[in-house]
């Protein structure tokens, strides 16, 4: 595939599709990566939400303009994803972090999803609602019993909404607490078709057999391994990293 055309793949699939791997950095320290980026193709910039919400340098596309729907991108775009696999930048999305021993009995109260009873390092979808029954936002949510908490990855426009709504209802008694990552303080990256695990086992060190299955989630050395969960759940393949170190990990990117 021509180098062009792959870009205008990569930006139409960015279009499309949702998370996958998702890197703790510093604050301000996506600027290398960003910078990465762009020598690369990438073209950045904001994203308004009609809440008001707005993310800045959000990568909105890989390599020229292109015209049209992208539906004649699509054959070479599946055999793109059956050699080896996409990576995709959703950095903008947001991560919410609950501590504390009534971290599980917390947020089983605020949720559809049975967190109570879940196995130590679980990873589940979750809605939450508002009073009126209404969707606020479908969750990711990762058990990791070794840090005491759980890790939440929000829809890019919720994160300010539901950290409040769950400030509200945290009583004094309560034994948790909640923090709303900073944007800019993690990177996160989907990796989607044939060879996704592959290409993260690579990115750790380990061999596939190390990765969590798609309902796990493990931490290896300094990052947190996540099966799929309900954003990548289409795709039988793909997994979640979130690393702890200040730059992309060389065979990820």
């Amino acid at each position: 595939m021509a180098p062009s055309r792959r870009r205008a793949c990569l930006a139409f699939l960015a279009s499309c599709l949702p998370l996958v791997a998702l890197a703790s950095q510093a604050v301000g320290s996506l600027q290398p990566l960003r910078q990465l980026q762009v020598a690369r193709g990438a073209r950045l910039g904001a994203v308004s939400y009609a809440d008001g919400e707005v993310a800045d340098d959000v990568v909105v596309a890989f390599g020229p303009a292109h015209d049209g729907d992208g539906a004649d991108l699509l054959p070479a775009l599946r055999r793109a994803l059956a050699a080896d696999c996409v990576v995709l930048d959703r950095s903008h999305w947001r991560v919410l972090r609950l501590r504390g021993e009534d971290r599980r009995r917390f947020l089983h109260s605020q949720c559809t999803n049975e967190l109570a009873g879940a196995p130590a390092g679980a990873l589940l979808d979750a809605c939450v609602l508002d009073a009126q029954g209404r969707m606020v936002d479908l969750l990711t949510v990762a058990d990791v019993p070794s840090d005491g908490e759980l890790v939440i990855v929000a829809s890019p426009n919720r994160g300010a909404r539901l950290a409040a709504a769950f400030e509200r209802v945290i009583f004094p008694l309560d034994r948790v607490e909640c923090g709303l990552e900073p944007r800019g303080r993690s990177a996160l990256f989907e990796l989607i078709g044939a060879g996704a695990r592959r290409r993260a086992a690579r990115a750790l060190g380990v061999v596939e057999a190390e990765l969590p299955a798609a309902n796990g989630a493990r931490v290896i050395g300094d990052v947190l391994a996540l099966g799929s969960g309900s954003l990548s759940r289409a795709h039988d393949g793909a997994c979640c990293l979130l690393y702890t170190s200040p730059s992309p990990r060389d065979g990820l990117l």
